[in-house]
């Protein structure tokens, strides 16, 4: 079966997490591994804008479906930064725009050299970079999925879980393509 690139497009977007009682969590706390891996996924997710800066420097932002895939995909991770965000929150976790700022300024000049580099190794290789960083990106969302799915059956909060589950579902999409 082909990725629907035009369907993704219509309905990429936030995780639905309207229904999820957050609150819960206050009464049912995660532990503490549990919370210092969300603490790493939301990283990740959050800062996905900063590898997607870095490809945009190299021969993937010519091809238009890889483009729109890119920025989809972008979107989405953000949203599983800020939903991972809100179960962090709820147990008394720094998140937002602060935490973001430190992590970045803690990159240093690797994070602003970054973009340079790859702009060169990339257009060094040519468009078969566009194969390569394509394979890399789906190893990291398998891994992404791996770890949520382990991380809901360590845990075994039913609350986690579900919100796990769904972010789970959108890095399916992700492979997919």
């Amino acid at each position: 079966m082909a990725f629907n690139l035009q369907q993704y497009k219509a309905n990429a977007g936030p995780v639905d997490v309207a229904d999820i009682d957050f609150d819960s969590f206050r009464t049912y706390p995660l532990s503490p591994n549990a919370l210092r891996a969300i603490r790493y996924m939301s990283d990740v997710e959050t800062h996905t804008v900063c590898y997607l800066r870095d490809l945009l420097v190299t021969p993937s932002h010519q091809d238009p479906e890889v483009t729109t895939f890119l920025t989809m995909w972008n979107l989405e991770e953000f949203w599983h930064g800020e939903t991972l965000d809100r179960v962090l929150a709820e147990h008394g976790r720094p998140t937002g725009d602060d935490h973001i700022i430190a992590v970045r300024k803690r990159l240093g000049w690797k994070d602003r050299l970054s973009p340079i580099k790859q702009s060169v190794a990339a257009n060094v290789i040519g468009d078969d970079f566009i194969a390569v960083h394509m394979s890399w990106g789906a190893i990291n969302e398998w891994a992404a999925f791996i770890a949520y799915k382990r991380l809901a059956e360590i845990e075994g909060n039913p609350v986690l879980s579900e919100i796990l589950a769904r972010i789970m579902r959108q890095e399916t999409r992700h492979l997919a393509f």
